[in-house]
C-alpha cells in the first residue's frame, strides 16, 4: 500500500478557492458595469452594477450576444443611454 501526502495539494485547492471566491466577490460588490464574454462574443457574467442599470438578470442574458440579443435596458435610468447596446 503507498500512501502519498495530499496536503499541498489540498493547500492549494483551498488558495484557489479563496481567490475565485475573493474576485467573485469583487465583481458583485464594485459600482461599476462588468460584462464578461467568452471567445465567441457571449455573455457569460454579468455582475449586479449590470443587472441593476439594464433591468435584466443574468439568466436573461448569459449566453447571449451584447447589442444583438439585448438591445435596450428594460429600466433605464439616467445613464441608460450609455448602455442601450445591452
Amino acid at each position: 500500500m503507498v500512501f502519498v501526502d495530499i496536503d499541498p495539494l489540498k493547500r492549494i485547492e483551498d488558495a484557489l478557492r479563496e481567490e475565485h471566491d475573493f474576485i467573485a466577490a469583487v465583481l458583485e460588490t464594485v459600482h461599476v458595469l462588468v460584462l464578461v464574454i467568452d471567445k465567441e462574443g457571449r455573455i457569460i457574467h454579468f455582475n449586479r452594477a449590470c443587472r441593476e442599470l439594464s433591468g435584466y438578470t443574468l439568466e436573461e442574458v448569459r449566453g447571449r450576444r451584447p447589442g444583438i440579443s439585448c438591445p435596450y435596458p428594460r429600466k433605464p435610468r439616467k445613464y441608460g443611454r450609455c448602455i442601450g447596446s445591452f
